[in-house]
């Protein structure tokens, strides 16, 4: 949502015009009860988008699984995109990334009172989710269009950066289905915000995306926390990188900008390795990190890399000259206003939820 344009390809149109009735149709099957959908007894809460990518559901979801763990019996029901297996599974200490999946273990990792589940058919995920957790709220990530599932709760991520009521369908542009899906939103969030964001702003971009009157509206922004290193666990402050550290900075995510720009604030001596979303790292691009950084002069250097791209790398064989220069950047979530309130929306849900089955 940045004054300046992104880019849609017009040329493409006839097959967007394509995808768009065949996702309309699937919708309005669905809406009419044609197609079933699951819907259980207890709350289900969504978190998902329309657009293909670089929303920051991840972060999201944690911020929500934290919010709920204190209180309630939690779970998280992912797809398990990336992983090696496939199916229904339950996490356990012992898994890893290539069983469940890159972002689920991420958070499995951080998350202990809360249990982590993958199933690529959501239904039966969450009825055995039921048999082997009984949990008292689950939340459903990256699920918007899988119409199989009836949420109780329905949470839009939109990015900052691409205006979804300027969007185009995939592939002229990157919405996953037309426009008007939004209207399934009970809570819009309007992620990756620039700190600085004013009121004002906030209402002409609320005004922005057309929302309903029942809809609620929230801003968020990233924060990024303090560097931690991958294998002896010492932390360094992500401020404490100055103009003479220079820094590799190897991501495979959807949208590694808000990264750069954060750094750029630090350092101008910044090397990008830009690998795809969901990339799996092998034992040849850790031989080309470490090029990379071998190329640089000085003794403060560093490698920069997410949660999500390190819970890959972990498993790889590493030379032991570059573990000791790989730094995590973890990133969190946080409200530019009326955090507060989105709390409690969320804890009033469930309670009524409860008291009405």
């Amino acid at each position: 949502m940045e004054e300046r344009g992104f880019r849609t390809y017009t040329i493409l149109r006839p097959m967007a015009w394509v995808y768009s009735a065949v996702t309309s149709l699937r919708n309005l099957l669905y809406d009419k009860g044609v197609l079933s959908s699951y819907r259980p007894d207890y709350p289900l809460i969504c978190v998902g988008n329309i657009t293909a990518g670089g929303t920051g559901k991840t972060p999201h979801t944690e911020y929500l699984a934290r919010l709920l763990q204190e209180r309630y019996r939690t779970a998280v029901l992912s797809r398990g995109y990336g992983r090696r297996t496939g199916g229904y599974i339950l996490a356990g200490p012992e898994t890893d990334a290539s069983v469940i999946g890159d972002e689920p273990y991420q958070m499995s990792r951080k998350l202990q009172n809360v249990a982590f589940a993958v199933c690529e058919k959501r239904a039966i995920g969450l009825k055995r989710l039921e048999e082997d957790v009984h949990p008292d709220a689950v939340l459903l990530d990256d699920a918007f269009q899988h119409r199989a599932v009836t949420p109780s709760l329905n949470i839009l991520l939109v990015n900052w950066h691409r205006n979804i009521t300027d969007d185009r369908v995939i592939p002229e542009g990157l919405l996953r289905e037309p426009v008007r899906g939004k209207d399934r939103a009970d809570i819009i969030i309007v992620t990756k915000c620039p700190d600085d964001m004013t009121r004002e702003q906030m209402e002409k971009l609320r005004a922005a995306l057309h929302p309903n009157p029942a809809q609620s509206v929230y801003f968020t922004r990233f924060h990024y926390c303090s560097l931690v290193s991958m294998y002896d666990g010492s932390e360094r402050r992500l401020d404490s990188v100055s103009g003479d550290t220079h820094v590799v900075l190897a991501t495979g995510v959807a949208s590694p900008a808000p990264i750069m720009n954060t750094l750029k604030q630090r350092t101008d001596r910044i090397s990008q390795l830009k690998f795809p979303d969901h990339h799996k790292f092998s034992d040849g691009d850790m031989n080309l990190i470490w090029e990379t950084l071998d190329m640089q002069t000085g003794s403060d250097r560093i490698v920069i890399v997410t949660e999500k791209d390190a819970a890959k790398i972990r498993s790889l064989s590493i030379r032991e000259e570059l573990e000791r220069h790989i730094y995590i950047l973890p990133v969190t979530i946080g409200f530019l206003a009326d955090g507060d309130l989105f709390d409690q929306s969320i804890i009033n849900h469930i309670e009524n939820f409860r008291k009405q089955s």
